[in-house]
Formats: structure tokens, sequence, C-alpha cells
């Protein structure tokens, strides 16, 4: 098979190292009140901050990921963060490129 390396797991794992490809997947934000199960509660779901509002997957993979394959990180981030992170793959920086009348409310995830 080649040039593959597996994860923890022995999982197939294509090599990112040389495919300067980057995958970035988010969710939507939060479960919809009716399909809010217990011990949660539909009062605190999707348009809310509380848990259930916020609670959704986001995975990046690709050769500037470094560290243990299939890690879960539980850092919040917000959609807005997406920003400086796909800035960051680009290598651009932002402080320099977007002109200081735009605020930027974007935290660094790489």
């Amino acid at each position: 098979m080649g040039n593959q390396s597996t994860d923890a797991n022995g999982a197939y794992i294509p090599e990112l190292e040389r495919s300067n490809t980057m995958v970035v997947i988010i969710g939507d934000n939060g479960t919809f009140a009716p399909l809010v199960n217990q011990p949660f509660d539909p009062t605190q779901s999707k348009g809310t901050v509380f848990q259930t509002g916020v609670w959704v997957p986001a995975m990046v993979a690709g050769p500037l990921v470094h560290g243990k394959t299939g890690r879960s990180v539980n850092a919040m981030i917000n959609a807005v963060d997406f920003f400086q992170l796909f800035a960051d793959m680009a290598h651009v920086d932002v402080d320099t490129t977007v002109p200081p009348a735009h605020i930027l409310d974007s935290n660094p995830m790489l």
C-alpha cells in the first residue's frame, strides 16, 4: 500500500503532508429545540449561548495540523475564528492586510 500512515486505531489516513490541502468542516449552530434530548433543556437549544446552542463539531485536517490524529480538542471556537484560520493557512498577516477601520474579532486556531 506504499505511502500510508495509520492512526492509533490502525485506521488508514491519507498522507496529508505532501498534499498541500487543508480540509475544514463545521456543523450547524446547535440542536433545534424539538430534537433536544434529556438531560438537556430544549429552552437552551439552538440560538442560545447555552451548551446545546453552541455545541457543534468542527474538524480540521491537513499538513498544517500537527499532533496525534483523531484527537479531540475541547477549546471553544466561534465561526469568526475561521477568518483567522484561513488567513494563517494562506500565510496572510491579517493585522497588516485588513484595514484598521475593520475590527477583527477572530482568534487564531492554528
